[in-house]
């Protein structure tokens, strides 16, 4: 799973400032399950995000469909995928995810960008480590939170690729994961429209639309390797169909 999670720097288009030094060692808070930065999480997402929404809507056009999915999943955590179109898609998803707590997995190298590598922490990033040992640690971590009913995020195609409009290759890790925990997937989907209206004067890359997808649960009649790689080709084909759909709906 190590070669799954190591940073590739030639495979990632964006490339930020990270003049800070950050590692993950063994034994480090992934979950800050404390009850005081429990309660300023919530506060500063029941502040923050009416802003941060009003932010997404006028300047990328954020529409989100299908958060009746969240229903679905009765309270249980689950791993959730999505594709890693925008910087800001993270954003996105937690407005999807609400009320819900969501663990977001994101590169280690994030954690040395100046500010935004403390409001990421805060908000529920989590740092992909470079050490094996600390890697089995960080997803036992994430069992834990997501046997509380909480979301972990993972984005399968490990890079990010804006406005691509077909999917990358998947890793594994999030499926292993899901099936070695017996956890549901909820897929969601980054697709594109066509500014209309207001939007039309003023954006040229098109609006986006988040899509959260019906929930797929592992195959427990399989084997641990066929059931992530069954778990793995249905999420894809179901990211897939909703991506010709909407595409096809939109030009």
């Amino acid at each position: 799973m190590e070669n799954h999670l190591k940073e590739k720097r030639d495979e990632h288009v964006m490339h930020l400032w990270k003049p800070f030094h950050f590692e993950v060692k063994t034994g480090f808070d992934y979950r800050l399950d404390h009850p005081v930065h429990n309660f300023f999480y919530y506060l500063v997402r029941i502040l923050f995000h009416p802003f941060l929404y009003l932010f997404n809507w006028i300047v990328f056009g954020l529409k989100i469909e299908g958060r009746k999915q969240l229903r679905a999943l009765h309270g249980s955590g689950a791993v959730s995928i999505c594709n890693h179109v925008h910087p800001m898609d993270c954003t996105f998803l937690d407005f999807a995810f609400l009320p819900r707590r969501a663990y977001y997995l994101t590169l280690e190298s994030n954690f040395r960008i100046p500010i935004a590598r403390h409001l990421i922490r805060f908000l529920g990033g989590v740092p992909l480590p470079g050490k094996l040992r600390c890697v089995v640690e960080m997803f036992d971590e994430m069992g834990k939170a997501a046997r509380k009913g909480c979301l972990v995020q993972i984005y399968p195609e490990g890079v990010l690729k804006p406005y691509s409009d077909s999917l990358q290759p998947f890793r594994d890790g999030a499926f292993h994961f899901a099936v070695k925990q017996n956890l549901p997937v909820l897929p969601a989907i980054v697709t594109y429209r066509k500014p209309r209206g207001l939007w039309r004067l003023y954006k040229k890359d098109p609006c986006l639309t988040l899509s959260l997808l019906e929930p797929l649960y592992p195959n427990q009649d399989l084997n641990k390797k066929d059931a992530t790689a069954d778990l793995m080709a249905r999420c894809i084909g179901v990211m897939e169909e909703k991506q010709k759909a909407h595409t096809s709906t939109n030009r």
